[in-house]
């Protein structure tokens, strides 16, 4: 019998999605689905796992281990020799390239394929030159032979170091290809099955559910029946590009911070662009952040990695280190311009958000929204200023959003993700002696720290309020509500991105400055700094509106125009061309 090798190339350290492949999908990790459905092709002696010797691959290699599979560990870097040490470990014959992200990987597909190369005595599998668009991702099946002629004349390719296989459909001459069609069954177009993002997991975490299958055992056919009788269920991920096998791999690093006193809408604004350019642009990106844990969790749990920088030195460190193509900072600490000049040194584009402090200065590209304090800041020559509501850092949601009609307004009380002034508590004060008609909800974030008064509070008031917290959705969530009562930040962005009409206060006077575009332009009502705002005002300000459905829909219709909710994707979309532009000012440079 042919030694035949499944080798599953797999790491903790996945630039787009760290951690993922012990990352549970169906109740059960990445992993497991891979090594689960390898082992039920008959064809395959030996599933492997071929990882890294990073000690953050540790905890994969002893799971591995204990799920049956080989375990071979390299270089972090060159994907190819690792194939190729644990290929002459085994002794294979076959090599069956599978990739960490492929949980719906087809044991009988791998079968036939391993027969037909065996069969023709071949080298690579092809089509049979007739078009046919597959689901099937993520497995290769190569002879021996292929594999050491790769590692002879594609050592020194990033395409072949990272790619492996990639590389013979580069060089056909390296081997003989034998044609092979898929089944009827396996054909689809439009959907994707591996798991780069949190968004891949919904989709396949959604493919379970409404099958019904125990983990392990979703098969392609039932896959593609499903997403035949459901196509809305492909929008789930539908948003998230996959690299291109000659793609040089990009990152990005945002330095923000966040917390009880920060507020959270500097990591949320980050994290807007951060999913653009993992999901589409299928960049690495990481955050360094000296912030509360509570900010730290957030991100972590948008699937993100995140780097403490608390101690002296330890940014610079990692800037160094990590060498990202870009470096995003949206700081409101003492940190100076000379702080990111050094760090400006290891990356390609340097960029800050919303920033009117001194830092500007060392940027190559600065964001920021229409407000009147931009007109007054000077700039460095290298510099490239966007401002305008098109580059507000915000992202509508990709999947479809309606608006449902109520008989009763729906108020929403929002004052931001820590709230340290607690404005929330003196709003539903001041809520609860209006005599109009509303059903309010009051959402709070994770920072928040007077939750359970809150939640007594509100219990006090009845039905006609209630409390959520850390809602994970609010965005798409936004249409459902009449009007909202609002401190400035990026909740007053996406309130009018979605149409919603809002009162604000501000927590300063920077904060009612910029918010005084959004009144200027007729999607909110802006009352002042809190402190300085009389109870009676804001009771005046909301019953006015919960009156006047009129107003409500033309500062709905104002906000709408304002703000397409293409903001992040468009400041993605620079960051990603101006390291375009670096590279190609870098490469005549050095054929000059």
């Amino acid at each position: 019998m042919s030694v035949v090798a499944a080798i599953i190339q797999a790491r903790m350290g996945s630039t787009r999605f760290p951690g993922k492949s012990l990352y549970p999908v169906a109740g059960k990790p990445l992993i497991w689905h891979l090594i689960h459905r390898l082992k039920q092709a008959r064809a395959v002696t030996h599933v492997c796992v071929a990882t890294t010797t990073d000690p953050s691959d540790d905890p994969l290699a002893a799971y591995a281990a204990e799920q049956g599979a080989v375990v071979v560990r390299g270089s972090v870097d060159n994907v190819l020799e690792r194939y190729l040490t644990a290929a002459r470990r085994l002794d294979a014959e076959v090599v069956i390239r599978v990739t960490g992200d492929s949980p719906l990987v087809a044991p009988d597909i791998i079968d036939a394929m391993v027969e037909r190369l065996l069969e023709a005595d071949a080298d690579n599998i092809c089509g049979d030159g007739s078009p046919q668009a597959v689901i099937d991702e993520g497995y290769t099946v190569v002879s021996r032979r292929l594999l050491e002629r790769i590692g002879v004349e594609g050592a020194d390719d990033p395409a072949a170091r990272e790619h492996v296989t990639y590389y013979a459909s580069l060089h056909p001459e390296l081997g003989r290809a034998v044609s092979f069609r898929f089944p009827v069954s396996h054909e689809f177009s439009g959907g994707r099955i591996s798991v780069d993002t949190p968004a891949d997991v919904a989709l396949i975490e959604a493919l379970y559910a409404e099958t019904g299958v125990p983990a392990g055992e979703l098969g392609i056919p039932q896959v593609v029946e499903l997403l035949r009788r459901r196509p809305d269920l492909v929008a789930i991920n539908a948003h998230v590009r996959q690299k291109g096998g000659d793609e040089v791999t990009r990152k990005a690093l945002f330095r923000c911070d966040g917390g009880a006193r920060l507020g959270l809408g500097h990591v949320m604004r980050c994290l807007n662009v951060a999913r653009e350019l993992r999901d589409r642009h299928s960049w690495g990106v990481r955050f360094a952040m000296a912030g509360e844990e509570v900010a730290r969790r957030l991100v972590e749990q948008q699937g993100f990695g995140v780097a403490e920088v608390t101690e002296a030195g330890a940014m610079d460190a990692l800037v160094a280190r990590w060498a990202p193509d870009v470096l995003m900072v949206d700081l409101r600490d003492d940190t100076g311009p000379e702080v990111l000049r050094g760090w400006r040194r290891s990356v390609k584009v340097l960029a800050v958000l919303d920033d009117g402090s001194d830092r500007r200065l060392a940027a190559d590209l600065a964001f920021y929204p229409p407000v009147p304090q931009v007109a007054a800041l000077t700039f460095a020559p290298q510099t490239q200023v966007l401002a305008g509501w098109e580059w507000l850092p915000v992202a509508r949601p990709h999947l479809p959003v309606t608006r449902t009609q109520s008989a009763v307004p729906r108020l929403l009380v929002c004052m931001g993700g820590a709230d340290p002034a607690d404005l929330t508590g003196r709003a539903v004060s001041i809520l609860a002696g209006l005599e109009a008609a509303f059903e309010a909800t009051v959402v709070v974030g994770a920072a928040y720290g007077r939750r359970e008064a809150l939640a007594a509070r509100l219990a006090e008031l009845g039905p006609r309020f209630r409390l959520e917290v850390a809602v994970p959705d609010l965005v798409a969530r936004l249409p459902a509500f009449d009007l909202a009562l609002a401190s400035f930040g990026t909740i007053a962005h996406e309130l009018a991105m979605m149409a919603v009409p809002m009162v604000l206060l501000g927590l300063t006077d920077d904060h009612v400055l910029s918010a005084s575009a959004l009144a200027a332009a007729g999607a909110a009502m802006v009352l002042g700094v809190h402190d300085r705002v009389a109870d009676v005002e804001v009771a005046d300000a909301v019953s006015g509106l919960l009156a006047d459905p009129a107003r409500r829909e033309r500062m709905a219709a104002a906000g709408a125009a304002l703000i397409d909710g293409d903001g992040a994707c468009r400041v993605a979309q620079r960051l990603a061309q101006a390291v375009v532009n670096n590279v190609s000012v870098q490469e005549k440079a050095v054929t000059s």
